[in-house]
């Protein structure tokens, strides 16, 4: 008699610890990805874009396919002001996308966040909480905090991370926001990073009528479904651009006007 018991007290904890230790099921967020063949034949081999429009969504998407991450750089504004677009960024490489928070009321503009570009420390991490970044070092990509990116050769600092060990979790009290607009329904630009270490880059229109945004665990559900095992939220909203060889492909907001930032993830295709 007390072996069965034993047996079902083993069984129940066993089952009482499946469901304790289980994480927060997300919906299904369904996107199907097209390959940008009239970019993608100007572009290398180990570059690529996709689009997706999804009109029961509604949203419109662009993703790049990095195999090569090397060819990724973190750039920062050397403008009088701090501050440029993202076509200007754009000038110096094949692909160019929105990078970190900033402060856009100060004169010059300065990063919220960590910086640095070929090596160099050009911003400090940031005051306002523990936050994620990404890093680049030795050709490998990873997502770290701030402060243990520190002797990265490429690294940006964002948040919230969004994606540990193919888990979605985003981080959005641990990272201090909380309490600011940055879990809502936002256009979005995001880094994710895969087993192979592959990057993908994504952005995502939104405040408009054919593309709303997205919330944190439907980016993080789009990277999950490319299988992407870490991934970081950058800065989004009005600041979400992307420029191909010249072209915006993106409707900043819903028009063609682009906001001046601080920072900028370039691929270069020399």
């Amino acid at each position: 008699m007390r072996i069965y018991k034993f047996t079902g007290f083993i069984l129940l904890f066993l089952m009482c610890l499946n469901a304790c230790s289980s994480t927060k099921p997300f919906p299904q967020f369904p996107v199907k990805w097209t390959s940008v063949d009239s970019l993608n034949q100007h572009l290398p081999s180990d570059v690529l874009v996709f689009q997706a429009i999804e009109t029961q969504i509604p949203l419109k998407a662009w993703l790049i396919h990095l195999k090569n991450p090397s060819r990724l750089k973190v750039a920062l504004s050397d403008d009088a002001d701090g501050k440029e677009s993202v076509a200007d960024f754009g000038k110096s490489a094949c692909i160019a996308i929105n990078g970190g928070y900033f402060n856009m009321s100060a004169n010059p503009a300065f990063p919220v966040g960590l910086v640095i570009s070929a090596e160099k420390q050009l911003s400090s991490i940031s005051s306002e909480a523990k936050r994620s970044a990404f890093c680049l070092k030795n050709g490998k990509a990873t997502v770290l905090w701030e402060a243990e990116a520190l002797g990265c050769q490429e690294a940006l600092g964002a948040g919230p991370l969004l994606i540990k060990d193919g888990i979605i979790q985003p981080q959005i009290e641990a990272e201090g926001f909380s309490t600011t607009s940055i879990p809502a329904q936002h256009p979005r630009t995001a880094i994710g990073i895969n087993t192979k270490n592959e990057l993908f880059i994504l952005l995502i229109d939104g405040r408009q009528s054919n593309s709303k945004g997205a919330f944190l665990w439907q980016e993080a559900t789009i990277f999950r479904d490319l299988g992407v095992k870490l991934a970081l939220n950058l800065d989004g909203g009005g600041s979400s651009a992307i420029v191909v060889n010249g072209t915006l492909l993106n409707k900043p907001v819903g028009g063609t006007f682009l906001r001046e930032i601080v920072s900028a993830l370039l691929i270069r295709c020399d």
